[in-house]
């Protein structure tokens, strides 16, 4: 995704002039990770991948960098180890951008596609097999610089909690970096409820807290959930920290469900106006197409003798067989109804349309038998078909007095286009 504001632009900018990874951090990775790395290759892998976070701040901003680290090895030994950039956190006063690399859909969660570099992330939950990134585990984290904003917290060992998390969180909300040191269980278990990437339900979990509300449950934070989905203050202490919290939830229960209701029935109602726009749209459409249909139809009636009127003296007989062009659009309709096959109904009197389509009719003993195409581009046979598009019994017959007369049909269209 392309950057959009003014400090995704910013970010995009910086983000091209952080340094590589040093060697002080390399270092400490593989003597952390290597290790454990080591023993799984007694497993039988040739390849252990680690995920590590390097936090550092560039430009004002709070970087959170993931790495992941391959170690390879051969014979049981260590043989190289390289380094992969895959995503980029960025925090400032509350504004958060994210980067990373593309992935490759399938079942592999560090599937990167390492030669695109990095871009602005909104969504990843488009795909079942392609989750967030950012859900992704990691072995370590290494600590390199910090902003005044987040230069108190704890880190994720001594809290118990992600670093990631967090951070997050303290961009959206100061007040977060409280309640992760005075109760860090408190802090992931909300997190994991989707209040703390939140900057309005921060303030709800602060105002509960100060007047003794219990937050850690599910009823108090699908409270919370419906007041902000109704636009109610969640700094307001009556509603979330109410002194009859049962009733409380059942009027804001029966608000939401209400205006749930409004808004699907206003959904439906808009969908029935696009469903009757389009309607009318269509009738319109097939209304102008059947008007230059009957055009085309009244016009073909006149323009189909003018260019076939040269072949209506033809006559093609044998074997009790007669075979002439068809030589009038009410013909072509009785042929068509006669037959029961598509002659009239796909226009193939229309000689602007088909300029070299030339339609005649075989008859036996004054009986239709077979309706026959011929092309006089390369003057061959492109159909003949009886009734319901069969072959008859006389098709062998018909073929051969078409094709043993296809030069006369081919004098004929010269002639007349010499004369013209």
């Amino acid at each position: 995704m392309k950057s959009r504001t003014s400090y995704e632009r910013e970010v995009v900018r910086l983000s091209r002039s952080l340094p590589e990874l040093s060697g002080k951090w390399k270092c400490r990775s593989q003597r952390d990770l290597i290790d454990y790395a080591n023993a799984i290759t007694f497993r039988g892998r040739k390849t252990n991948v680690e995920h590590f976070i390097v936090v550092q701040r560039k430009g004002g901003w709070q970087v959170l960098r993931h790495w992941y680290m391959y170690a390879v090895f051969k014979y049981r030994r260590l043989d190289r180890v390289e380094y992969l950039e895959c995503m980029q956190e960025w925090m400032k006063d509350g504004h958060y951008v994210f980067m990373a690399l593309n992935r490759q859909q399938g079942y592999c969660d560090d599937a990167w596609c390492a030669g695109q570099g990095m871009s602005i992330k909104k969504d990843y939950g488009h795909c079942a097999t392609l989750d967030d990134p950012r859900h992704l585990g990691y072995a370590a984290t290494y600590y390199q610089s910090m902003t005044d904003t987040f230069r108190y917290l704890p880190t994720d060992d001594e809290a118990g909690v992600r670093v990631d998390w967090m951070m997050r969180a303290v961009n959206k909300s100061p007040y977060w970096e409280t309640v992760i040191k005075r109760d860090a269980r408190l802090f992931a278990w909300l997190w994991k409820k989707g209040m703390a990437d939140h900057r309005e339900k921060a303030a709800a979990v602060k105002v509960a807290l100060r007047y003794g509300q219990d937050v850690k449950d599910d009823d108090w934070v699908d409270l919370v959930d419906m007041l902000h989905y109704l636009g109610k203050d969640l700094h307001n202490p009556k509603y979330v920290a109410p002194a009859d919290f049962e009733r409380m939830h059942n009027e804001i229960s029966e608000l939401a469900a209400a205006k749930r209701r409004k808004e699907r029935e206003k959904a439906e109602e808009l969908a029935r106006i696009r469903r009757e726009r389009y309607d009318l749209r269509m009738e319109e459409r097939r209304a102008q197409m059947a008007k230059e249909k009957a055009e085309r139809e009244k016009a073909a009636v006149l323009y189909y003798p003018a260019r076939r009127k040269k072949f209506f003296g033809m006559i093609i007989a044998g074997h009790g067989i007669e075979i002439k062009v068809l030589q009038s659009v009410k013909e072509f309709m009785e042929e068509g109804l006669a037959m029961h096959h598509c002659v009239f109904a796909n226009g193939y009197y229309d000689v602007q349309k088909k300029p070299n389509c030339l339609i005649l009719s075989a008859k036996k003993d004054g009986e239709r038998v077979e309706t026959v195409e011929v092309d006089m581009s390369d003057y061959h046979v492109v159909q003949s078909r009886g009734k319901h598009n069969q072959h008859t019994p006389y098709h062998d017959t018909i073929m051969k007095l078409m094709n043993d007369n296809m030069g006369m049909i081919k004098d004929i269209n010269n002639k007349k286009r010499r004369v013209i």
